[in-house]
């Protein structure tokens, strides 16, 4: 699997984790070059406390989306 985000990958895996209907990468098949992390934190019962990253593609930025 892919994920490509303003015609740039930014991710690519042979396995994803599939969770609540959602697919994650692993951090290890992401771009780091791409992700920012964020201050962002959410309580999940699936995840427990997730943090989030935002992503940034030739100076466009997405808070919070990854």
């Amino acid at each position: 699997k892919q994920a490509i985000w303003k015609d740039t990958l930014i991710a690519e895996s042979d396995s994803t984790k599939n969770i609540g209907g959602d697919a994650y990468f692993l951090a290890e098949d992401i771009k780091k070059e791409f992700f920012k992390s964020s201050e962002t934190a959410r309580v999940c019962h699936w995840k427990r406390t997730a943090s989030y990253y935002s992503m940034e593609v030739n100076g466009e930025l997405s808070e919070d989306e990854a």
